[in-house]
């Protein structure tokens, strides 16, 4: 299951879902949408993130239920940002590790790396209100390959049924997404929210992204988030039978899910922890779960 969405930063800085995430609203992503930290910048971020999901079925191409059996996602993913210049941020994420665990007949592992995605943001406006452009592009390093075939089971007698689509793992086709965000704060909280259009290569449905999300500082050293983010399959071309995969890595995925973060400052302005709850109310071609997950983020500014 991958969702995309906004690691909110409560320093200021940028950390990023997990790139192509683990399921839930963190695309390794960061707080772009919070203006906290004005006008001091460069900034740099890095952030290691540690996922699990645990995923009870499939969802179809109208969000029905099916059940097929246990299937989980264990991930290690890296973000990073480097401001070139007060205006200019250049972004990369990427999840080199991240384990596909598919339980019915008698269980498939599949251990790959992930997509990596490279984009840039240019920043329109800083101080307490943020507008800013980005643009993203995530490549198809993975090869589009079927590991294996997965099945809609009876959940009584645990009987084989209905072929619902093959366990992928690599889309295949170039993603580019640009999105408009604007963000307001202060150094006690923040809100913000982006729009964006995903444009999808290799007769894929494009997608709508919309995020929005608000913070607050509860103590100098901790900060929560609350996130919610959809996305929303479009355009006339409807995905193949028999095309569906429990990660979500395939054609017209959808969902509209929402995510809890709390940071742990360490070291001020410069190292956190935190933990992160994410879930989703409507899924289509994917599974769905909760996904748990910690990170250890670091930043560098040029203040």
């Amino acid at each position: 299951m991958v969702l995309d969405g906004s690691v909110a930063n409560p320093n200021g800085g940028r950390p990023r879902r997990l790139g192509c995430a683990l399921c839930g609203t963190s695309d390794g992503r960061r707080g772009r949408l919070d203006a906290t930290q004005g006008g001091r910048v460069p900034e740099t971020w890095i952030r290691f993130q540690a996922a699990i999901g645990f995923l009870d079925g499939y969802h179809n191409d109208n969000g029905d239920f099916r059940y097929t059996g246990n299937y989980s996602e264990t991930g290690i993913h890296f973000y990073g940002e480097y401001g070139v210049t007060d205006w200019l941020t250049v972004i990369g994420a990427w999840a080199p590790f991240q384990v596909y665990r598919l339980g019915q007949l008698g269980g498939t592992t599949v251990t790959r790396p992930t997509d990596p995605l490279l984009g840039v943001r240019f920043g329109l406006l800083r101080k307490e209100f943020r507008l800013s452009f980005e643009l993203d592009t995530r490549f198809p390093f993975v090869t589009d390959r079927a590991f294996t075939p997965f099945f809609e089971i009876d959940e009584a007698t645990h009987e084989v049924g209905e072929q619902l689509g093959y366990l992928r793992v690599g889309s295949g086709v170039f993603d580019v997404e640009p999105r408009f965000q604007i963000g307001w704060g202060t150094g006690r909280g923040h809100f913000g929210t982006e729009f964006g259009w995903r444009f999808r290569t290799g007769g894929f449905q494009d997608a709508m992204v919309f995020m929005m999300e608000g913070g607050y500082r509860f103590h100098p050293k901790v900060y929560a988030t609350v996130r919610i983010v959809q996305l929303l399959a479009r355009g006339s071309v409807e995905p193949l039978p028999n095309t569906g995969s429990p990660s979500g890595v395939t054609n017209g995925t959808s969902y509209f899910a929402f995510a809890f973060e709390v940071d742990y400052l360490l070291n001020e302005r410069a190292l956190s922890v935190g933990v992160v709850a994410e879930g989703a109310t409507f899924y289509e071609r994917q599974a769905g779960g909760p996904v748990f997950s910690l990170y250890l983020a670091k930043k560098w500014d040029g203040s």
